[in-house]
């Protein structure tokens, strides 16, 4: 395979791999071996165990449960007397037992309700709830005539659900040109999620003549009405040069100011970008401080991306422990370049106690992963 693992460049860790594993042909070894990688995980920081599959409970703050049932209580009462706003909201609390016990069968009598008296919010809402089967048993047809209805009272989010609908063929004959169409009418009402996506139709040519000169206009109206999304997706148009002028400054100046919008991926490529110097001066510390806000944001190629750092004193002292801890989270997430990497440690003893058998284990893990995914090489991670 050429290159040691030491001497790949940091690019690798773009790579994804969240598929999780849908079983194991030894089910008592697969148990031990979660047992081996959930004992490790568990020693690793508290803001990165939020990143395990069945991540530990927060503990309960009285204060705050307290006044989530007052807050519920008050819009219960609202409700009742036939607010509007607050119909759909309590709708919202039963569904989430946010302030009270999670009850499925008042949500969906609430938002009922409130769609059946013409809110478009609850439209979309009850749709949703009917696409997804959530509280009640799918419905996919009934929800696309609601989504229709909230769409026909101005809701874009509707809209949105409509293009999604059809994209996806689901309770509608597929129809890219349809879902086109919908992303437009709720981009040019102002709704940017369909402005990122309508520009990435015109990026790739679905269900409109591809045109990067449209798709670089609809991502920018997104990321300047404050989408992450279209942030992120312009950022990408100047990092790779698509449709643009390859230029890493500018594509630095959107991937930053997506990630202060919260985008774990643009965390993940800010820390890329830093290592490299890519339109910035060359960081490794502000390369490693940017992996660990991808990390702790969610990501998994964040994550990997900080044990390497951890395992390869980029930008940070050398921590084998806890990369090992931080690749065994990615493992338990079904990532099979955490698996690899841990196999390796474990192999030769890196941060852990040398244990052929579990590396084995993981080795093994790691072949299902890259066959679900359709991978062929076995160091990709």
């Amino acid at each position: 395979m050429g290159a040691t693992r030491s001497e790949r460049n940091l690019a690798i860790l773009q790579c994804a791999g969240l598929l999780a594993l849908s079983g194991c042909h030894h089910r008592q070894s697969a148990r031990d071996l979660d047992s081996v990688l959930l004992a490790s995980a568990m020693r690793a920081p508290a803001s990165f165990q939020k990143l395990l599959p069945t991540p530990p409970s927060p503990p309960v703050d009285e204060a705050n449960q307290k006044q989530l049932g007052e807050r519920f209580l008050k819009t219960e009462h609202l409700a009742e007397s036939g607010d509007a706003a607050a119909i759909v909201e309590l709708a919202r609390l039963y569904h989430g037992g946010i302030g009270t016990a999670k009850n499925p069968k008042e949500a969906f009598h609430w938002l009922s309700r409130a769609a059946e008296a013409g809110n478009a919010d609850a439209e979309c809402g009850l749709g949703v709830t009917l696409m997804l089967g959530r509280d009640v048993p799918a419905n996919r047809e009934e929800a696309i005539r609601y989504y229709r209805r909230s769409a026909a009272h101005g809701n874009t989010m509707a809209m949105f659900n409509l293009a999604w609908a059809y994209g996806n063929g689901t309770g509608v004959p597929h129809s890219d040109a349809e879902a086109a169409k919908w992303y437009r009418m709720g981009a040019e009402r102002g709704n940017w999620y369909c402005m990122a996506n309508l520009g990435y139709a015109y990026s790739c040519g679905i269900g409109v003549p591809r045109s990067d000169s449209k798709a670089l206009s609809w991502y920018s109206a997104a990321a300047k009405a404050g989408s992450a999304d279209g942030m992120e997706r312009l950022a990408d148009l100047y990092f790779f040069g698509t449709g643009v002028r390859r230029d890493y400054s500018a594509a630095a100046n959107w991937y930053e100011q997506a990630a202060a919008a919260g985008s774990s991926k643009a965390m993940l490529y800010m820390g890329y970008i830093n290592v490299n110097g890519l339109g910035v001066s060359k960081s490794d510390a502000l390369g490693f401080e940017w992996f660990k806000r991808s990390a702790e944001a969610g990501n998994i190629d964040g994550l990997n991306s900080l044990a390497y750092c951890y395992e390869f004193r980029h930008g940070v002292a050398r921590d084998l422990p806890l990369a090992a801890e931080l690749y065994s989270i990615g493992a338990l997430r079904g990532n099979a370049y955490s698996m690899r990497t841990l196999a390796d440690m474990y192999a030769g003893g890196y941060g852990v106690a040398r244990d052929e058998s579990i590396a084995a284990a993981l080795r093994s893990r790691a072949a299902v992963v890259d066959k679900q995914q359709g991978n062929g090489a076995a160091d990709k991670p």
